[in-house]
C-alpha cells in the first residue's frame, strides 16, 4: 500500500523482546511515531487539515500555500497531496509499526518477557491501531483494514467499507479493554499511555459515530462516574500537563520533534508571545505585513467560528488570542483570532519544555452522553450539556426537545473542540450537515459533495489499483 522503511529498532527480531524493558522500548517507538515524527494525524495533522476542510480555519497565504488554500476553498483534486503524508502515509506507517510490535511480542519465547507485559503491549498497540483506522476512515471513507505487518498480505489489499472498518476498530478496542489496567501506573501517573479508560473513551466515540446511542451513553457515563477526570474550573488549566481532565495525551519531545503544527505558527501563536512594546510595528501599515509574517499564524479562525461564541463565553478569552493590527483599511483595527489552547511553550526558548498534546479529555464524555441521551429522548441530556457550559461561564441551555437539544449540543461541540483533532469536520459529516453548511460558504464555491472524502493518494493507486479512487476524483 505505502512504502514502509524497515523498523529501525528491528522489532521483529527476538532480541527486541528479550525482556520487559526491551519490549517496552519497542512500544515507545509506536508512541514516538505518533507525535515526534514530523506532521502526522495526532500531532496537529487532523487539526490542521480538518480545520481547513470544514469551516474552522482560514488560510492566509494563498500564493505560497497553494495546497492548503485548495483545502480551505474545497477545490482539492486527485493530485492534491497535503493530506497524503500526515494522514494517509503516517496513519498506515503507525498501523504497520503497531502490528510489528504485536507480532514481535507474540512470537517472543523469552522467559524474561512476562505474560503481563505481553498483554499490556498487545492492548496498547490494539488501541493505537484502532485509533489510526478511526481517523483514516473518517477522512477517506472506505480504507484497507491492516492487521498484519506482512507486506505480501497487505500490498494489494482492497478497501473495506466504513462499517467493516468499525467492526475491526470495535474488536481491537474490546481486546484492549480486556487486557489493559484501570490505572496509569505504567507511565508513572502521567496520562500518556493507553489504559482501560483510554480505550473506553475511544469506544464511546466510536459508538456515537455509528449511532449506537445506548452503548455510547452507558460507556460515557461509566467513565464520568469514575470521578477521575473532573473538568477543571479554570479553562487555562485544561491543556496544561498534569490536567485531571486529560484522559490521554501524547508527550512531545522537542529535541526530536519537527513540523508539529499545534506548536507552530502554522495554526497557533504559541511560538510567539505578544510584546506590547512592539505596538508601533503592529499598528504601522508600512511594516505590518513584513514584520508579522514571522509571528502571525498562517491559518486563523474563520468568521464562522468567531461569530459562534456566545456573549460571555470564557473560551474566547482563554483559548484564543489576537494581536493588534493597523487602524487603516483593510485591517480597520480588527485583529485576527487564532487558537491558543496550549500555553506552556516559552517564546524565544530554543528547547521549550515538553507539552502533552491532549487527545481525549472528559468534556467529550459529557457531550457524548448529552448527544446520545438526546437521541434516545432522555431529557437529562441538558444536564450533561450544562456541565460544559457552566465551565465556560455560560448559563444553562434553554433548549428543550430532541431537535433543539441536538442543535445546542452541536453548537457546544463546535466551540469546545475548535482546533482539536478534526472534530468539527467529522461532526459535520456524521450528522449529515456538511453539505448544507459548507455549500453556503462563498469561498468554497463551486461546492461538490464528493469532496467530503479525501482522494486516495495517486502513488498508492498506481502501486495498488485494487484500492480504487473515491467517487468524483
Amino acid at each position: 500500500m505505502i512504502e514502509i522503511d524497515p523498523p529501525s529498532n528491528s522489532i521483529g527480531n527476538e532480541r527486541a523482546f528479550a525482556d520487559n524493558t526491551k519490549a517496552y522500548a519497542a512500544l515507545s517507538g509506536v508512541y514516538s511515531l505518533m507525535v515526534n515524527n514530523g506532521l502526522s494525524i495526532m500531532n496537529g495533522g487532523a487539526t490542521y487539515i480538518g480545520g481547513l476542510l470544514s469551516d474552522e480555519l482560514k488560510n492566509l497565504n494563498a500564493q505560497v500555500d497553494v495546497e492548503a488554500y485548495a483545502y480551505y476553498t474545497s477545490q482539492y483534486h486527485q493530485n492534491s497531496i497535503l493530506a497524503d503524508g500526515p494522514i494517509w502515509n503516517t496513519g498506515y506507517k503507525i498501523i504497520y509499526t503497531a502490528n510489528s510490535v504485536i507480532e514481535g511480542a507474540a512470537a517472543s519465547t523469552s522467559t524474561l518477557f512476562t505474560d503481563s507485559a505481553r498483554a499490556q503491549i498487545n492492548g496498547e498497540c490494539k488501541f493505537v491501531r484502532a485509533l489510526m483506522h478511526f481517523y483514516l476512515t473518517n477522512f477517506y471513507g472506505p480504507i484497507p483494514v491492516v492487521t498484519t505487518s506482512n507486506i505480501n498480505e497487505i500490498q494489494y489489499l482492497e478497501r473495506s467499507t466504513p462499517g467493516k472498518v468499525y467492526q475491526q476498530i470495535e474488536s481491537d478496542l474490546q481486546e484492549a479493554i480486556n487486557q489493559l489496567p484501570a490505572n496509569y501506573n505504567v507511565s508513572g501517573g502521567e496520562r500518556i499511555r493507553a489504559n482501560k479508560y483510554v480505550a473506553k473513551a475511544l469506544l464511546a466515540r466510536v459508538y456515537l459515530y455509528q449511532k449506537k446511542f445506548q452503548q455510547a451513553k452507558e460507556l460515557a457515563e461509566e467513565l464520568i462516574n469514575t470521578n477521575l477526570f473532573p473538568l477543571d474550573p479554570d479553562l487555562k488549566n485544561t491543556f496544561e500537563p498534569g490536567s485531571k481532565e486529560t484522559i490521554f495525551g501524547l508527550k512531545l519531545n522537542y529535541l526530536t520533534a519537527s513540523g508539529n503544527v499545534l506548536m507552530d505558527q502554522e495554526l497557533i501563536g504559541n511560538t510567539f508571545d505578544y510584546d506590547p512594546t512592539l505596538d508601533f510595528l503592529y499598528k504601522d501599515p508600512t511594516f505590518f505585513e513584513g514584520f508579522t509574517s514571522f509571528v502571525r499564524p498562517k491559518n486563523i479562525f474563520t468568521p464562522t467560528i468567531i461569530n459562534t461564541f456566545e456573549v460571555g463565553d470564557l473560551r474566547r478569552v482563554n483559548w484564543c488570542d489576537t494581536f493588534p493590527v493597523p487602524d487603516d483599511a483593510p485591517y480597520n483595527g480588527v485583529g485576527d483570532l487564532f487558537l491558543k489552547k496550549y500555553r506552556g511553550v516559552e517564546a524565544n526558548t530554543f528547547y521549550p519544555q515538553p507539552q502533552t498534546l491532549v487527545i481525549f479529555r472528559s468534556a467529550e464524555l459529557y457531550l457524548i452522553a448529552a448527544e446520545a441521551k438526546a437521541e434516545l429522548g432522555d431529557a437529562t441530556a441538558a444536564n450533561d450539556l450544562n456541565v460544559v457550559r457552566k465551565r465556560a461561564g455560560l448559563e444553562n441551555t434553554t433548549a428543550s426537545g430532541k431537535e433543539a437539544l441536538l442543535n445546542a449540543i452541536m453548537h457546544e461541540r463546535q466551540v469546545e473542540f475548535m482546533g482539536e483533532q478534526g472534530h468539527r469536520w467529522f461532526d459535520l459529516k456524521r450528522r449529515g450537515l456538511a453539505s448544507s453548511v459548507l455549500s453556503k460558504l462563498t469561498y468554497k464555491q463551486p461546492w461538490v459533495d464528493y469532496r467530503l472524502l479525501l482522494p486516495i493518494p495517486k502513488e498508492d493507486l498506481q502501486a495498488n489499483p485494487a484500492l480504487g479512487q473515491n467517487k468524483g476524483y
